[in-house]
């Protein structure tokens, strides 16, 4: 498992199938990160960057193994939900 916070453009439908996490808008995409992954995208706030543009600070949560996707993106959505729920409300 991997777990990090990072920044990016804002998320769409591209970027997975939306849902709510911790009271947080999420994003959870099987394969997100290759063959084998899920990611799990929540956003935890929204700023304008040094260009004036539209752009989000998220949690970023990815299960890799052998299980099958299914398995992992229940795995990941679980931890990512608790991850999300400890959050500080911006």
């Amino acid at each position: 498992m991997k777990l990090r916070f990072d920044r990016g453009q804002p998320l769409g439908a591209a970027d997975g199938r939306p849902t709510r996490l911790g009271g947080r808008r999420a994003f959870v995409q099987p394969d997100g990160e290759g063959d084998g992954t899920c990611l799990v995208r929540v956003v935890h706030r929204s700023y304008a960057d040094q260009n004036g543009e539209d752009a989000i600070e998220m949690l970023f949560l990815v299960v890799q193994g052998s299980a099958e996707t299914r398995t992992q993106c229940s795995m990941a959505t679980r931890l990512a939900n608790s991850a999300a729920g400890a959050l500080p409300r911006p």
